[in-house]
């Protein structure tokens, strides 16, 4: 019968708990612990009725996965790790096999920390840390992480799935040095959508002009125009930044106290991915 057929198999359903050890010999104790009807659908339907076909479709999978999935034994030494290891830390998977976990760490401390806070949780997820790259250098990762346990309790060793946050860190620590530029700047910098509701100031525009941000925040930047630019210097300028244009002048600006302040603008229309 194909229950018969697939009795070499069928350790794919339950990798944590077979794939230590030779799935033709422990199939009879996995299936103690698993619906067996709905393990052998599922088989059919993958075409599985073999230990090469595992080895097939394990192998497939693990030249699939763009993050980093990896397990580890008792010891804590990597028995099993995708390929997608070369694309992120440069090691080729065959170099890390039965290599402590440690290695793909950027410090023994970290590590040390890692294993520790597994330990107290019992798992791990989007847990950032820093992972070093076989060239040295050190990215950053976000990990999910759990021991693996087999049918009779017992703990088979960790397994983990971490996903390269390198460039995301990259561009939010640019942003944030972009904020500290805006925020310590002493020039007045104010961001408005299309109609000239005011989204943003910073806070050397409290400063000069005396309003708050709670008091300009979604209203319109007339709010603080003079009478001493005609409606043609307006429409001029508006005109120029729909066009797309960087718009450059000096004007007179009124404060919250109805005094004047001079100020030279730049004005640079902020254009999304549409073009818009």
């Amino acid at each position: 019968t194909y229950r018969q057929k697939v009795a070499h198999a069928a350790v794919i359903a339950h990798p944590g708990r077979c794939l230590d050890r030779d799935p033709c010999t422990e199939f009879c104790r996995c299936s103690s612990v698993m619906n067996i009807d709905e393990e052998c659908q599922l088989l059919q339907k993958l075409g599985i009725t073999s230990c090469e076909d595992v080895s097939r479709e394990l192998s497939a999978l693990l030249k699939s996965i763009r993050d980093i999935y990896c397990r580890t034994n008792t010891d804590e030494n990597i028995i099993l790790i995708s390929d997608s290891v070369k694309q992120h830390l440069g090691y080729n998977s065959d170099e890390l096999n039965d290599a402590s976990l440690e290695t793909l760490y950027s410090s023994p401390q970290d590590y040390h920390d890692f294993i520790a806070k597994l330990k107290a949780e019992g798992s791990l997820k989007q847990h950032q840390i820093k992972l070093k790259h076989k060239d040295g250098q050190n990215i950053w990762f976000s990990i999910d992480a759990c021991f693996r346990y087999g049918g009779d309790g017992k703990k088979l060793g960790i397994e983990t799935t971490s996903q390269n946050i390198g460039q995301q860190k990259q561009q939010q620590s640019m942003l944030d040095h972009l904020s500290r530029i805006t925020e310590q700047t002493a020039d007045i910098v104010v961001i408005t959508d299309v109609h000239g509701i005011i989204e943003y100031v910073n806070p050397a525009f409290e400063k000069v002009t005396g309003y708050t941000p709670a008091e300009v925040l979604g209203k319109n930047t007339n709010l603080f125009s003079s009478d001493q630019q005609s409606e043609e210097f307006y429409a001029h300028m508006w005109s120029t930044l729909l066009a797309g244009k960087v718009y450059r002048n000096n004007l007179i600006n009124k404060c919250k106290d109805d005094s004047f302040y001079h100020a030279d603008i730049t004005i640079t229309p902020l254009i999304d991915d549409k073009a818009d």
